[in-house]
């Protein structure tokens, strides 16, 4: 029985293969399924390991939320991109999907940080981070406007992309921050995953521009800028939360995700 399997196995895929080749353009099709693998070896594949790296010793929250946002950003991004609108049929892709996904993802942030905010110890990692954001994006939007990365039309949102990599730096790690080290080493990769998915992505379809992922000169200053806003924000931080009146690391520690249950 199992032969009669293989036999049909091989029937069907070779009347893929005709139609392939017959019906279709296969140099065509050669390329996308090219172009597939090397989008997952070279993009997909890194990325999940940074973020892998990055939430290693996270919470089970933080890790559940992670998934699920990458997985419905991955499923929504060609709506996102509106891939298919057509200005003739306003009815295809009629919504604002870029809004409904940040909600989305604003909404799994906040579940993430449920059990930090019910120890009581991740509303403080929030607001710092949002402090140390603010006063690091001040800092970097001035030297990156002085090399030409950014102009003032872009001074409000970077600030705003700032100060939340500042929350997210905070609300996620809180304590683990307290080392100098670790803070501007989980900074500087916050940092470089930031630069692929807001000056990659989000920033040019806010702009109102479709979003590239071809890497120029300017990307890569930019991508300097984003590394070096990630390090400092971390820098800050720790620095922060080591001066916190009455509270040591060992004290904001207790409140762990990962050891939450």
């Amino acid at each position: 029985m199992r032969w009669i399997g293989y036999v049909a196995g091989v029937a069907l895929v070779g009347l893929g293969f005709a139609g392939l080749v017959m019906d279709s353009d296969p140099i065509g099709w050669a390329w996308w399924f090219g172009g597939v693998l090397v989008a997952h070896d070279a993009i997909l594949a890194p990325a999940v390991l940074l973020a892998g790296l990055v939430l290693g010793r996270t919470g089970r929250w933080a890790k559940a939320a992670a998934v699920v946002a990458g997985t419905v950003t991955l499923a929504t991004l060609p709506t996102v991109l509106a891939l298919g609108r057509r200005a003739d049929n306003p009815s295809i892709l009629p919504l604002d999907y870029l809004r409904n996904l940040l909600l989305v993802l604003a909404a799994l942030g906040l579940a993430a940080l449920v059990p930090r905010l019910r120890a009581g110890t991740g509303l403080l990692g929030l607001l710092l981070g949002l402090l140390a954001g603010l006063v690091a994006g001040l800092l970097v939007a001035c030297l990156m406007t002085v090399v030409g990365v950014i102009d003032a039309r872009q001074w409000a949102l970077f600030l705003a992309h700032s100060a939340l990599l500042g929350t997210v730096l905070g609300g996620a790690f809180g304590a683990r921050l307290d080392r100098l080290a670790g803070a501007l080493v989980r900074g500087m990769i916050a940092g470089l995953i930031a630069w692929g998915v807001w000056t990659l992505t989000l920033l040019p379809i806010l702009l109102g521009n479709a979003p590239s992922w071809t890497i120029t000169p300017g990307d890569l200053r930019s991508l300097v800028g984003e590394i070096l806003l990630g390090g400092l924000t971390g820098t800050l931080l720790s620095v922060m939360l080591n001066r916190v009146p009455g509270r040591t690391s060992a004290v904001l520690d207790r409140a762990r995700p990962d050891r939450m249950g």
